[in-house]
């Protein structure tokens, strides 16, 4: 890819790695503006992947294993149990009202027969992982963001951004399931970049104002 490409992208290129996608995420605009989409999105199961996948983290496959006993009451709180996955160890997450809603909302417009059945079937078979990437494709043309979005790039949207507002490590670790702090440490690596990206256009913003003002009569520099 050219570096024109690059700077003029919503999204920033990723990073290489051995055994999973490479990481990247999008600005506060385009990511404002695909939320809005999915959740104003007519389809019901589009608009649970758009929502669910980015205010979750979850792995799309994590999302077609949910069961109909996924939602979880510990105390005054929702929880969402995601099952068994990559890292091969169930978790819970904070249920973020709006995905609970829409859960809700699924759940009894396709009521599962058993607490243990997946809630993504049709005609007795589970969704396939496409049906995930289709809907994410379609909030993201509607949403008018010409690049490409799967769904795990969604995953590393939310674990970037929560770097860059100083939620723990640890904590964003125990949110993706990451069985190692290595595996979070990308989105850091990832933050840096942010940093100076972000520090070189007020840098440059800076010197622009100071070519554009001259020193008042009187006034010398020292």
């Amino acid at each position: 890819m050219a570096g024109s490409s690059q700077e003029n992208s919503h999204f920033y290129p990723g990073f290489p790695t051995l055994d999973h996608p490479y990481q990247s995420f999008w600005m506060k605009y385009p990511q404002a503006r695909f939320l809005q989409t999915a959740r104003s999105h007519p389809d019901l199961f589009t608009r649970l992947c758009g929502v669910t996948l980015i205010l979750t983290g979850m792995r799309q496959g994590e999302l077609l294993s949910l069961a109909a006993d996924c939602i979880v009451k510990i105390g005054d709180n929702y929880w969402l149990r995601v099952p068994l996955g990559k890292m091969h160890n169930d978790r819970y997450i904070p249920l973020h009202p709006e995905v609970k809603q829409l859960l809700d909302e699924w759940i009894s417009n396709n009521p599962p027969q058993k607490s243990y059945d997946f809630i993504f079937t049709r005609r007795g078979y589970r969704f396939g992982r496409s049906a995930v990437a289709d809907a994410v494709e379609r909030i993201g043309k509607k949403a008018g963001i010409n690049e490409h979005i799967s769904p795990h790039r969604l995953r590393h949207t939310l674990a970037t951004l929560a770097i860059n507002r100083g939620m723990p490590l640890e904590s964003i670790a125990a949110l993706l399931g990451h069985r190692s702090l290595s595996m979070t440490m990308i989105y850091a690596r990832i933050a840096n970049r942010t940093v100076q990206q972000e520090y070189s256009v007020v840098s440059k913003y800076l010197e622009e104002i100071c070519n554009q003002v001259k020193l008042s009569d009187g006034i010398e520099a020292s």
